[in-house]
């Protein structure tokens, strides 16, 4: 099976995925991209938690996404991803979503967005009709860069909305680095990540999701 565990919980269920069990130079069954087309997405051998990443590539700016769909569709939930950009692009953002949905043109979802060679982490709406953005919160992140590891928290429980990043190798923080109070969207959508970027994209090296107000696991 793709994914390491579906963890049935009572009042909740998670599932967690570092790629180790999928099949390495094909693209995963299990993932769909999103909005925009990209130029490929594929597990590969890595350094990571399971030996292998998830990669994507795309050659020109756009409204990337990926979505993670054997978690069920969700309201009520916290996702847990692990992430970076390679490369050398010099606006390269990531985006971690939870209750994404629509299309290129009308995109739902919030997200936690940082771009590389900033020092400031966001948390922002996507807002059907015309698929406008809106940023909810906003906080210094010092040291954020290219090729590194990060770690991405979001959480989404009725109007609350909160999100924290941390980078690989540092301690989880233990008080929310974003939050904000929404009802922008209330349905139930997928989880994923994103980007908007020229040249680079993201790569994924551990995904978690947890429903009905649990904790996404970690690896």
């Amino acid at each position: 099976m793709p994914f390491m565990g579906l963890k049935p919980v009572s009042g909740g269920r998670a599932w967690s995925t570092n790629f180790g069990n999928y099949t390495t130079g094909s693209p995963p069954s299990d993932w769909t991209v999103r909005w925009d087309s990209i130029s490929s997405i594929t597990v590969e051998t890595g350094t990571g938690l399971g030996g292998k990443e998830l990669t994507t590539a795309t050659s020109s700016n756009g409204a990337y996404a990926v979505s993670w769909d054997t978690p069920d569709s969700l309201a009520d939930v916290e996702a847990l991803c692990k992430i970076k950009i390679d490369g050398n692009d010099s606006d390269g953002s990531v985006k971690v979503f939870v209750r994404g949905g629509g299309g290129s043109s009308t995109r739902v979802g919030y997200y936690l967005r940082f771009i590389h060679n900033s020092d400031t982490v966001t948390l922002n709406v996507y807002d059907d009709p015309g698929a406008s953005s809106a940023t909810l919160d906003s906080a210094a992140f010092s040291g954020l860069a290219r090729d590194i590891w990060y770690w991405v928290r979001i959480r989404a429980i009725g109007s609350s909305i909160k999100a924290k990043v941390w980078q690989d190798g540092n301690s989880e923080p233990g008080t929310w680095t974003l939050e904000a109070t929404d009802t922008t969207i209330t349905a139930a959508g997928w989880q994923g990540f994103g980007w908007w970027t020229d040249s680079e994209a993201p790569e994924v090296d551990y995904y978690s999701v947890a429903s009905g107000g649990l904790t996404a696991p970690g690896p």
